[in-house]
């Protein structure tokens, strides 16, 4: 808990420093770095010098150096998201593109996706938006695959010939079936040759494992490589506001009643961005007066939560005498959990 403190208190002092200057700005911060308007760097490692733990004159703000050596104090920096972003120089030259660094985060996945050119691409359509249709068209035949183990004995049912942990191919949903539930097309994994006319082969619904036949019918389940791409460059900031330049930082909403997350966890990256993650209202989660909801659950429903009859007319009776009260975070997972699961959606 004291360390991530710190480190955010560090970068809200950095924060404050730069713009505390008509012209210094931040484009970048994320756990433990910040982007910075060059002019402006050796003012905040001067502020820090004092506080530095280390000998030997090592700086507790280090400028960035890419994988050749070269300081990355005075590059261009284009960003998406949160862990999306790329630091660059742009010549004269049209969509010829030096890249110093770049993120693999929710490209990493991708099979048959060079990173550093899809990043030259995303580049290249920023600056000459003319251009987007036919930099698109350059992956339409390609589509947006993953590799993944199966590691689930559900999984492992719907393909009669495999073994645990063998690999498979899952490709990106794009397409739902009569009750509005995606369909993500699954089968045995494939070498790059054999994989070029995946769009047309037999697959497995890896959520139902619902057989689709070998025909030009499959082709719409599988999510070309140009939507992804093009999606992936649109995804919005969810802890940011606006959507263009200079983007103000969202701020966690804390009252008596009401905690407001900006942004989302997931617990298994690799889960959620090969199959994907439920998206949820305005991409934030609110636990709306949770002292409100015990009260509305009945002591012969407190099963369903994994509490106690005892303890949850225990807990009903404090929260009536003294109002508002501190919870244990494993009680207040329960409850969470016991609401989505016998009401449905989300928890507000």
């Amino acid at each position: 808990m004291f360390l991530p403190a710190a480190a955010r208190l560090v970068l809200a002092v950095a924060e404050s420093i730069v713009t505390s200057h008509r012209n210094g700005y931040v484009t970048y911060m994320y756990t433990d770095s910040i982007m910075v308007s060059s002019k402006h760097v050796k003012e905040i490692q001067e502020f820090f010098k004092k506080l530095n733990p280390y000998k030997n004159n090592v700086q507790i703000f280090k400028i960035e150096k890419s994988d050749d050596g070269k300081l990355l104090d005075n590059v261009l920096f284009y960003g998406i998201s949160s862990k999306r972003y790329v630091l660059f120089e742009y010549g004269n030259t049209k969509n010829k593109f030096e890249i110093h660094k770049f993120t693999s985060h929710g490209l990493a996945h991708l099979l048959d996706a060079d990173k550093e050119k899809w990043w030259c691409d995303i580049l290249a359509i920023h600056y000459h938006p003319e251009n987007k249709q036919e930099i698109l068209d350059k992956y339409e035949n390609k589509y947006a695959v993953s590799k993944m183990n199966i590691t689930t004995p559900i999984v492992l049912n719907r393909f009669f010939n495999l073994r645990p942990f063998n690999k498979i191919l899952v490709g990106a949903g794009c397409n739902t079936d009569e009750n509005g539930n995606v369909i993500i097309p699954t089968l045995p994994y494939l070498d790059a040759k054999n994989r070029e006319c995946i769009q047309y082969m037999q697959f497995t619904n890896y959520t139902t494992g619902k057989k689709f036949s070998d025909s030009a019918d499959t082709v719409p389940y599988w999510k070309p490589l140009s939507k992804t791409l093009d999606d992936y460059a649109d995804h919005k900031e969810t802890k940011s506001g606006d959507d263009v330049g200079l983007l103000p930082r969202l701020r966690m909403k804390i009252d008596r009643n009401q905690i407001k997350y900006v942004g989302k966890e997931v617990a298994n990256f690799d889960t959620a961005n090969v199959l994907g993650i439920s998206e949820i209202s305005d991409n934030v989660v609110v636990y709306d007066n949770l002292n409100e909801k015990i009260l509305q659950i009945r002591p012969k429903d407190s099963y369903k939560f994994g509490i106690s009859r005892s303890n949850l007319i225990s807990l009903q009776k404090k929260i009536r005498e003294n109002g508002v009260m501190r919870l244990h975070k494993k009680t207040v997972e329960k409850i969470i959990a016991g609401y989505v699961m016998t009401r449905g959606g989300d928890f507000t």
